[in-house]
């Protein structure tokens, strides 16, 4: 089994994905620090700052590439890894499974209060904007949607678990 967890950021991937992966017994990977392992970089904020988000997205493309081969595991993905939907084809190979953690942005801005590792959440109205465009895209992507403004990890967990073996899941 192969899930990849999508969203925008702060939507909770990296934290669902850890547990996730511990609950079903595979490995966890994370996009974001794979790609910065090989960019050669202290961090993404650097990336973008240094190469630029063209350059981020190229190398993003590439990880996607090379996780979609693998068979199973539990993904957790960049929020942007859909502005270039050839990452969901990808990422879809091999049975990939999308699913998408969505959280209103008042939730995101909650969570990422504070945070400086995220780039394109520096400017809160660019980061609003961002997630409006990236919204319906994540919707059309994904083959399950979880709402997580009001559940606890281990209720969205739950849910994941039961929609991915439900016969309806598609």
């Amino acid at each position: 089994m192969k899930i990849v967890l999508i969203g925008f950021m702060g939507s909770g991937k990296s934290t669902l994905a850890k547990i996730l992966a511990e609950k079903l017994h595979l490995q966890m990977y994370e996009m974001d620090d794979l790609i910065l392992s090989r960019s050669g970089r202290a961090s993404i904020p650097e990336i973008f700052a240094v190469d630029g988000e063209a350059h981020f997205r190229k190398l993003e493309s590439e990880m996607a590439k090379e996780l979609g081969e693998l068979e199973s595991g539990v993904i957790s993905t960049g929020g942007g890894v859909i502005t270039h939907l050839g990452n969901i084809e990808s990422l879809r190979r091999q049975g990939g499974r999308i699913v998408y953690l969505r959280a209103t942005f008042e939730t995101i801005q909650k969570r990422l209060t504070g945070d400086t590792n995220r780039p394109l959440f520096q400017d809160l109205p660019r980061a609003r904007q961002l997630y409006g465009a990236r919204s319906s895209v994540y919707e059309k992507c994904s083959q399950i949607i979880i709402d997580t403004d009001t559940l606890s990890t281990s209720q969205i967990t739950k849910e994941i678990c039961e929609r991915l073996t439900a016969p309806s899941a598609t």
